[in-house]
């Protein structure tokens, strides 16, 4: 050892740390106690574990688990024992993962007692707010053996658990299906379905997902029902709900409803309004389709080209040519923004492919000699597109550049 190292640490053992550490935070009494141990200070690496297993923290049960194996390594046998009997009475349950990570070590370190009385503490007052760390938990319950433990937390799981994460509650449902908890399943799909929060069509979409792995097929159906009738439609994910719908035959009738409805009232203001015609397009809901293309052809904001130019792209595919004509009379070209290059280029190809050719030149100019240059690559991207070099060949430029589906297909006839 370094003269200089060993002299730091004469003076810092000289002054006891084993006796005056605080014990607050058991991963670092676990790093003090290796550095003694490391140093050959073996009495005070004894006094230091018998303070630690009396008397350290017990929130922290990751960091406490550290700790149980730093007394492992340095030999405290008995310490290990004693801290381990305290975590098993005393400490805190809002962490259920990190109870099953104990459960496990304790189990294969034959430590059943131990094991037995942490696991009903366990299923009794462990913390529900978080479904995937209970699934967690289950898991290690059904692991050790403890059956009758898996039983009582499932019962209540299903009546706390938190409906607001869609894949914790996948795998939930799934923890308690390999438990046989067939019961607590039905009990968790009925509140799922008469209880989820409709605000979200994202999370609904999710959770209908989570049903049907669970053969919850009854209560998918609930919940389709409620969510076609009331789902939220000012919302990104309304397209990603009514795909979940269409893609399992006993909802047919509440997909049609959410596809009337989306049609009918879904905020333009949103950009994924684009997605939404294109799902429409897909489930071959024509009336529908023209129903939210005049909607979006006349109320959505042209500020946007990130918004303008998919809803452009999908109304051309759509052949709705009456609201792409709707949409361009509102000239486009001389309201958006140019402070996205990127999204500036992706209009003009937009336009071009539309066959608004006086717009492709209006917006091309107002980018050349307006378009934001504080991103580098969007703003190389925009000049290629609309500056640097001349007039003619920058028509060159916007031909050679043109979308993969030909423009005379895209033309009105």
């Amino acid at each position: 050892m370094h003269f200089l190292t060993i002299n730091y640490w004469r003076r810092t053992l000289a002054r006891d740390p084993a006796a005056h550490v605080a014990l607050d935070k058991p991963d670092a009494v676990s790093r003090l106690l290796e550095e003694l141990e490391g140093v050959g200070a073996h009495e005070q690496t004894t006094a230091l574990a018998e303070r630690a297993a009396a008397h350290v923290a017990l929130d922290d049960l990751n960091a406490v688990d550290q700790l149980l194996n730093t007394l492992r390594w340095a030999e405290a046998g008995e310490q290990a024992t004693a801290l381990t009997e305290r975590v098993a009475v005393q400490a805190a349950l809002d962490e259920p993962a990190a109870v099953a990570e104990l459960l496990h070590a304790w189990h294969r370190a034959g430590a059943d007692e131990r094991v037995t009385v942490l696991a009903e503490r366990a299923a009794a007052h462990a913390a529900l707010d978080n479904p995937d760390a209970v699934a967690k938990l289950l898991h290690a319950l059904r692991q050790v053996g403890a059956d009758e433990q898996v039983t009582a937390l499932a019962k209540r799981a299903v009546v706390h658990a938190d409906l607001g994460d869609p894949p914790a509650v996948t795998r939930l449902l799934d923890r308690l299906l390999r438990a046989g908890a067939h019961e607590q399943i039905t009990a968790l799909a009925e509140r799922v379905a008469v209880h989820a929060g409709l605000d979200d069509p994202g999370v609904v979409a999710g959770l209908l997902h989570a049903l049907r792995q669970a053969s919850a097929g009854e209560q998918v159906v609930a919940l389709a029902r409620r969510a076609a009738a009331h789902a939220a439609l000012d919302n990104l994910y309304v397209s990603r709900l009514l795909e979940v719908l269409r893609r399992q035959a006993e909802v047919e009738t509440q997909a049609q409803t959410l596809m009337r409805r989306g049609a009918r009232d879904a905020a333009i203001a949103r950009k994924d309004v684009a997605r939404l015609l294109e799902v429409l397009r897909w489930a071959g809901a024509d009336e529908q389709v023209t129903v939210l293309a005049e909607r979006a052809a006349t109320d959505t904001a042209l500020e946007d080209p990130a918004t303008v130019a998919p809803l452009l792209e999908v109304l051309q595919r759509a052949g709705a040519y009456k609201q792409v004509a709707a949409l361009l009379a509102r000239d486009p070209a001389r309201h958006a923004a140019l402070d996205h290059p990127a999204a500036v280029v992706a209009l003009l190809h937009m336009l071009r492919w539309a066959g608004a050719d006086e717009q492709v030149t209006v917006l091309a100019e107002r980018a050349a000699a307006h378009a934001a240059l504080d991103n580098p690559v969007a703003s190389r991207t925009c000049c290629i597109h609309c500056g640097g070099m001349g007039w003619a060949s920058r028509q060159r430029c916007w031909r050679s550049g043109s979308p993969r589906t030909p423009r005379s297909t895209a033309r009105t006839p």
